[in-house]
């Protein structure tokens, strides 16, 4: 059975007068088969620890949320992407390791697709 993943997104900014300068709309759509969430509690100093994706092979999609700015590494790899409340990633996704250093403990929440 397949399900499908939708988002859209729409995004403002807003200029020293507190005026819309430019809007920006974006849709996303993916199919996918298999879905996991989580939810952890990253302690502040925690230096890029793994998320376990449970046996989940062939990621395509991944969605993180946080309370809190914090950094992460995808696949393993040494570039070093701020996560600042929701992010969507699409790709090849092996591995996401975090890191806290924002002096508090921070929520995270991840949902893998496949």
């Amino acid at each position: 059975m397949t399900n499908t993943l939708k988002f859209s997104v729409n995004e403002q900014e807003i200029d020293s007068d507190n005026n819309i300068s430019d809007e920006r709309n974006f849709d996303f759509e993916k199919d996918f088969t298999k879905y996991q969430k989580g939810e952890i509690s990253l302690t502040s100093g925690t230096t890029y620890t793994t998320i376990n994706f449970n046996g989940m092979t062939g990621v395509t999609s991944l969605r993180v949320n946080t309370d809190q700015s914090i950094n992460s590494k995808i696949n393993g790899g040494t570039e070093v992407f701020v996560i600042n409340k929701d992010v969507i990633w699409n790709g090849t996704f092996t591995a996401l390791s975090l890191n806290n250093a924002s002096g508090t403990t921070c929520t995270v929440i991840y949902e893998l697709y496949q």
